[in-house]
């Protein structure tokens, strides 16, 4: 490139970040971070798993292992308690074993950041149906960039969790919501046989379109899901494994959370608050007060059900309130880890696109949310040294950023996307 065509580069970069800041400072934040991002993970995460022969990575190591013992004996499956998914899932694990456990991790993980890629893609492609509004090349560019440097995509590549899948699985559902209510149905379903959360989405699965064809669509997908694939995989996936999970396995974990600083859900905030501040060192699994479980209870009922009963009267754009209704799933479970909160991503890119049309204050707030979630725990000498010098009040709100970004969110969304009712025609 020439001189001349270089300045004129820069010159257009330069205009851009004038005119839209609150898009243009995380594309470049995540311009810097994302050539690191494979360096750091090289170092601090592939290399020691590969030297080992008998390497642990939490939380990919939990589903290899599960994968491993189902293939051995299925019945064995729920032999570690720390195994919390449901019987179905193995299956999407068992592919790992095709690959030593470090190779298995790092093959994992470059499928992770091509799931948040395609989930970013969805984000957008989801707000042009919404908005009628066409996203720019270069916006999108900076959506990418962001998304894919976020501290939840980092979260998640670090302990190689399962919820981009779960993610872009939700978003292609309401991608084919309006035409093709079956098939919007199954991929709810495959998101719940991996972590339960999507099947939250099914009212818009069955309300996105118009008429009885539509429901009866979405209904046999749900049916051939929930009831017809269970039954269908019994010689594989016995019911014995089904009966473990559910009244077993799921009550025991219904009322704990985890007190660590990972943990920005409604009840491990309001958990970790009742404890001395050292307990966000400890990622300990503690009974949640009742309070705490009585506070995201009531909050979910208002907010999601708000959101769906909006949606369902045609006051918001299903496609807004999906989004909405993702953002809102970690902040209400009870382990709303930083990985968990990759289903809030979409909003915060949503809220990104929608500021572009607004006011400077709307830019401000979106920009800033897109620059938190973009900022990972820090370190566990940074966090000690955190515990013993931050004043506790801005540690709190320090260790909820997620969660109070995600809550604040969500209001102002429903605030832009609202739509009126029309006006009555004049006779």
């Amino acid at each position: 490139m020439s001189p001349r065509g270089l300045a004129a580069r820069l010159a257009a970069l330069a205009a851009w970040v004038r005119r839209e800041p609150h898009l243009a400072l995380p594309a470049l934040l995540g311009a810097l971070a994302l050539p690191v991002l494979p360096v750091y993970l090289g170092l601090r995460q592939f290399a020691p798993v590969l030297a080992q022969a008998d390497p642990f990575v939490y939380d990919f190591s939990y589903y290899y292992e599960a994968a491993a013992r189902f293939a051995a004996a299925p019945g064995t499956l729920y032999a570690d308690p720390e195994y919390l998914y449901p019987p179905p899932s193995v299956l999407a694990f068992l592919p790992t074993l095709l690959l030593p456990e470090g190779w298995a991790y790092v093959a994992w993980d470059v499928l992770l950041m091509a799931a948040v890629a395609v989930s970013v893609v969805l984000t957008w492609g989801l707000y042009e149906r919404a908005t009628g509004e066409r996203v720019p090349r270069g916006v999108r560019a900076a959506l990418l960039l962001a998304g894919l440097a976020s501290a939840p995509t980092f979260q998640n590549l670090h302990y190689g969790q399962v919820n981009a899948f779960v993610l872009v699985l939700a978003l292609f559902s309401l991608w084919w919501g309006v035409r093709a209510p079956l098939w919007a149905a199954l991929a709810l379903c495959g998101g719940f046989w991996l972590k339960l959360y999507p099947l939250a989405l099914a009212p818009l699965a069955l309300a996105q379109g118009r008429g009885v064809r539509h429901v009866g669509r979405a209904a046999l997908g749900f049916v051939l899901g929930l009831v017809a694939l269970p039954l269908v995989l019994l010689p594989v996936v016995p019911a014995s494994l089904h009966a473990t999970f559910w009244l077993e396995r799921l009550p025991a974990w219904s009322g704990m959370t985890s007190q660590g600083a990972l943990n920005q859900s409604i009840v491990g905030v309001l958990t970790r608050a009742g404890l001395p501040a050292e307990a966000a060192l400890r990622g300990l699994d503690v009974p949640a007060p009742e309070g705490a479980r009585l506070t995201a209870a009531v909050l979910g009922l208002l907010l999601g059900g708000g959101v769906l009963a909006a949606a369902l009267l045609r006051r918001l754009p299903a496609e807004t309130a999906g989004v909405l209704v993702l953002a809102l799933l970690p902040a209400l479970s009870a382990l709303g880890w930083e990985h968990t909160y990759v289903m809030a991503l979409p909003l915060v890119l949503w809220l990104a696109l929608a500021a572009r049309t607004r006011g400077r204050g709307a830019r401000l707030f979106s920009g800033a949310a897109l620059l938190v979630f973009m900022m990972p725990r820090p370190p566990h000498v940074a966090l000690v040294w955190a515990v013993a010098h931050v004043p506790r009040p801005l540690l709190d709100v320090a260790l909820a950023r997620f969660l109070l970004v995600t809550l604040l969110a969500v209001g102002v969304g429903v605030a832009w996307a609202w739509r009126r009712p029309a006006a009555p025609v004049a006779t």
